[in-house]
C-alpha cells in the first residue's frame, strides 16, 4: 500500500494502533475493530492493536515494533491514541512519557526503516513531537499527522474513521493532503501533517540563529548534558565539533547534516 507524502511515496504493509486510554475512552480500539481489522484482508495489509496501560507497556510496544521492522520486514503506519500536552503523553495509569523519550524510540525505528515511518497521533498537542526534529540527529519519522492543540473526542473518533476509510480505499487516495482534508471535514481544521524534510529547513534556520558562535554551541551541548537530553551514545565533544562544522560552516556542512538527518547513507531515496 502506497501513501504519498509531500515529497515521495512510502510503502506501508502494516497498521498498528497503540492505545493508552481508560476503558470507557478507547477510541483506538473502536477504530481498529470498525475500520482497520474489518478491511485488512480485503485490502491486503496487516494490522494490529496493542493496549499500553503503563509507560513500561508503551515502551515495550515500541520495542516490539522495532523488532518486527528488523526481523519481519514490517513497514508500519504507527497510530498512537492517548492524552497529550505540549511535553508528552499521559498514559492510562496516569504515568507520563516525554516527547524526548518517545522521540528516542521512534528514531531507532525510523533508522531501521531507512526514513519510512509514518506516525499518526490521536492525542491533543500531538504535533509537539516535532520538537524531536533536531538537525544533528536522524529524523524520528518521515511524516507525522496530529493536532497542535486540544481536540475533542468526537473530532478524533469521527475524523480518523474518515481518514482510514480513505487510507484503506487506496485507489481513492492521491495524496496525504486528501486524507487530512477528510480527517478535518465537519470540524475546525485541527489536524495537520509535518514532513520531516520540510521541518529540517525551518529548524535549521532556528538553530543557525541560536548557535551562531562556538560559545553558544558549547553552552547548548553542555545544557543538553546537564538536563539529560543527550542520547547516551553521543560523545559531547564530538557533538560540539559536528554542530560547529554544520552551523558555522558552509552549505557543504549543512548538506552533510541533512544527509545524516534524512538517512541518505542508509539508502533512503
Amino acid at each position: 500500500m502506497e501513501l504519498a507524502s509531500t515529497r515521495r511515496e512510502t510503502i506501508i504493509n502494516y497498521v498498528l494502533v497503540i492505545e493508552s486510554l481508560t476503558e470507557r475512552e478507547r477510541t483506538g480500539k473502536d477504530l481498529f475493530d470498525d475500520i482497520l481489522a474489518r478491511r485488512a484482508l480485503q485490502h491486503n495489509y496487516g494490522c494490529g492493536y496493542a493496549y499500553a496501560a503503563s509507560k513500561m507497556d508503551f515502551l515495550q510496544a515500541l520495542q516490539e515494533v522495532y523488532f518486527h521492522v528488523i526481523h519481519n520486514g514490517m513497514i508500519p503506519l504507527l497510530h498512537i491514541e492517548a492524552h497529550g500536552n505540549e511535553n508528552g503523553l499521559k498514559l492510562a495509569d496516569n504515568s507520563f512519557i516525554s516527547w524526548n523519550e518517545i522521540g528516542y524510540h521512534l528514531r531507532n525505528i525510523n533508522v531501521a526503516l531507512k526514513n519510512n515511518l509514518i506516525l499518526v497521533l490521536g492525542a491533543c498537542y500531538g504535533l509537539h513531537i516535532s520538537s524531536q526534529i533536531i538537525p544533528i540527529f536522524p529524523a524520528p519519522f518521515r511524516v507525522v499527522v496530529g493536532p497542535y492543540e486540544e481536540v475533542s473526542k468526537e473530532a478524533v473518533q469521527t475524523g480518523f474513521e474518515a481518514f482510514y476509510e480513505k487510507f484503506v480505499n487506496r485507489e481513492c487516495v492521491d495524496t496525504l493532503n486528501e486524507m487530512i482534508a477528510s480527517l478535518n471535514e465537519g470540524f475546525y481544521p485541527a489536524f495537520h501533517f509535518i514532513d520531516s524534510e520540510v521541518m529540517f529547513e525551518s529548524s535549521w534556520d532556528f538553530y543557525c540563529k541560536e548557535l551562531s558562535t562556538r560559545e553558544a554551541i558549547n553552552d547548548a551541548v553542555d545544557f543538553m548534558v546537564i538536563n539529560g537530553n543527550l542520547l547516551p551514545e553521543v560523545d559531547p565533544s564530538i557533538l560540539k565539533e559536528t554542530f560547529a562544522r554544520g552551523f558555522l560552516g558552509n552549505q557543504e556542512g549543512k548538506g552533510d547534516l541533512f544527509n545524516h538527518f534524512m538517512m541518505k547513507s542508509l539508502g533512503s531515496p
